[in-house]
């Protein structure tokens, strides 16, 4: 009698921690507002493919609105703060890109610029700097692709 009583206690929270798991629908309203014909990224290599499979899902083939993107990124890694001894405590990560998005019915270009930052704090161990390296570019870079991504809409919806 008990045992049944705890299965159907566990059920019951299983059931509930999966009804409310978060799950939202990927194919939106705004995917389908552009086709993007050709799509060039230049500068470092890791950040500049994460941006373009990011603005690519997106792209919708039957779209009205057909543009060429053209993305020149750029990293810079600065020394943000020193102890006493002269040793590295902090760096600072800045990525720098530059959408050029070219309306290919009417050739209208619209430049714009954006710049993220962040810092990242040096391990004890060269490894755990590399992985505090890599997860900071990824939130920049996570966060740099939605301000483009959002960027690219307004203009398209302002148009």
């Amino acid at each position: 009698m008990f045992k049944n009583i705890k299965i159907l206690i566990i059920s019951i929270i299983i059931l509930l921690i999966l009804n409310s798991c978060g799950f939202k629908q990927v194919n939106n309203k705004d995917s389908e507002l552009v086709y993007f014909e050709e799509v060039n990224v230049t500068g470092d290599r890791i950040v500049s493919y994460a941006i373009k499979n990011d603005i690519l899902l997106m792209s919708k083939s039957g779209s009205k609105n057909n543009y060429k993107v053209e993305i020149k990124t750029s990293k810079n890694k600065n020394i943000k703060i020193k102890d006493k001894s002269g040793r590295v405590i902090r760096y600072n990560l800045s990525i720098v890109a530059n959408l050029e998005l070219t309306d290919l019915d009417n050739k209208n270009k619209i430049k714009k610029t954006f710049v993220r930052n962040n810092d990242f704090d040096v391990a004890k161990n060269h490894s755990a700097t590399i992985n505090n390296e890599k997860s900071t570019i990824k939130n920049i870079v996570t966060k740099l692709s939605d301000e483009i991504i959002s960027y690219i809409i307004i203009v398209i919806r302002n148009k």
